[in-house]
């Protein structure tokens, strides 16, 4: 592998580590009733929900359904556990994926 494309490759792992929403809009995909596989794209609430759980990690969130948290607490979840390597992911967003 050239040495290019090692760097281009650590400073988008890099990228991807500081930052959920960059990982999940870029590599993560979502199953849509209609449309089958689509990627996950982030509306700005979204966003501004991924930012909160990371700048506080023990977020209580009072949401209605069909808002999408659930599948972004399990994408933040994912993000954390390739990324971070921390092992209380399970029980801290547990109460998150409840409807």
């Amino acid at each position: 592998m050239s040495q290019d494309l090692k760097h281009i490759i650590r400073q988008e792992y890099l990228k991807c580590a500081q930052d959920p929403a960059h990982f999940m809009k870029k590599y993560c995909f979502i199953q849509h009733p209609q449309r089958g596989r689509v990627m996950f794209n982030l509306y700005p609430f979204q966003e501004k929900t991924l930012r909160l759980f990371r700048d506080n990690p023990y977020s209580i969130v009072l949401k209605s359904r069909q808002l999408g948290i659930s599948t972004l607490a399990a994408g933040y979840s994912l993000w954390l556990m390739i990324f971070h390597k921390v092992g209380w992911v399970g029980s801290a967003l547990y109460i998150l994926l409840l409807d």
